[in-house]
């Protein structure tokens, strides 16, 4: 079996449980995640820096989403 996202920067496997055990009971799923690393820093100095940046991305993500379907 060939990967979907062959060229994908990340992978969440927590979400990605969830997301199929809803898939599997039919029950409608959304998750927004943020990533506060990346390949250049990591640690949870990196973490400390680059959370509240990770933060307002989804903020900005759901609030967006949720005004299109309004």
């Amino acid at each position: 079996m060939e990967p979907i996202h062959p060229d994908a920067l990340c992978i969440d496997m927590e979400t990605a449980a969830v997301a199929h055990a809803c898939y599997l009971n039919r029950i409608p799923f959304i998750a927004v995640r943020s990533i506060s690393g990346n390949d250049k820093e990591a640690g949870q100095e990196a973490i400390n820096r680059n959370y509240d940046k990770a933060v307002q991305h989804s903020y900005q993500f759901v609030s967006e989403m949720l005004e299109g379907i309004r």
